[in-house]
């Protein structure tokens, strides 16, 4: 034998493209949503000049076709069906035929959630020397998700520090365990699934019995002039109210 020589050269595959690039979901709705993708690392030896793009629901096994012909590499999809999760991808097309796909990570259909508003009509309905009751009404946006409870907080006058009082799940709260004689600023923060709400808050309530001057009133039928006998007893039909409790 003379031995044995070995030489390199290039070659160069002609077919259809690899896979797009990563999909990106961006600006999703209830309905609708933008996915964006990068050009393939390999283009098959000759341009890619269009991309077919397709979604499938979660659990389903075939896909649907959005378009077929889509140039550039971004794509708004629409007529999604709200709460519903999808899967899409993107296939690749140059003169040689339809490459590989590439496909997304599941996207839920839905509006973007934040926190609630802030909780409206805030009051203290009543305040003794140990408790208060507060009332509230709904925030006017929810932020696009269910309210689903209230915190209670509690400031004690010359205090920078809020306490938590409990959680309410409806629009009112008694808050228990204050110092007589102190005075108490009282706040309220909305929350849901994207977390909570900017707080409202009362002003400074004294934790003290209130007082209230003793009212009687009169049935009806005690208004006019009552005429009895020497000797027979009386009936008054009243209404007596006050704080402390007369």
């Amino acid at each position: 034998k003379a031995g044995k020589k070995s030489s390199f050269i290039n070659v160069k595959v002609l077919g259809p493209p690899g896979p797009p690039g990563p999909i990106k979901v961006k600006d999703i709705t209830k309905d609708s949503c933008i996915i964006q993708w990068s050009a393939p690392d390999d283009d098959g030896g000759a341009d890619v000049f269009n991309y077919i793009v397709e979604k499938k629901e979660a659990g389903r096994v075939g896909w649907a076709t959005v378009t077929f012909k889509q140039q550039k590499n971004t794509y708004r999809i629409t007529n999604l069906v709200e709460t519903c999760t999808y899967y899409f991808r993107v296939i690749g097309e140059n003169k040689y035929g339809i490459g590989e796909p590439v496909e997304s990570m599941p996207a839920k259909a839905q509006d973007a959630v934040g926190p609630p508003g802030p909780v409206v009509k805030l009051a203290v309905a009543d305040i003794t020397r140990i408790t208060a009751f507060l009332e509230w009404q709904k925030p006017t946006f929810d932020g696009g998700s269910k309210v689903t409870g209230y915190v209670v907080e509690t400031q004690e006058a010359g205090s920078v520090e809020w306490d938590k009082a409990g959680l309410a799940t409806e629009c009112h709260y008694q808050v228990l365990g204050l110092t007589p004689g102190h005075g108490f600023r009282f706040r309220v923060k909305a929350q849901n699934a994207a977390g909570q709400g900017d707080p409202t808050d009362t002003e400074i309530h004294v934790a003290q019995d209130e007082k209230i001057e003793p009212k009687i009133n009169l049935d009806v039928t005690m208004r006019e002039t009552v005429v009895v006998k020497a000797g027979q007893t009386l009936t008054i039909y009243a209404g007596i109210s006050g704080k402390p409790v007369p």
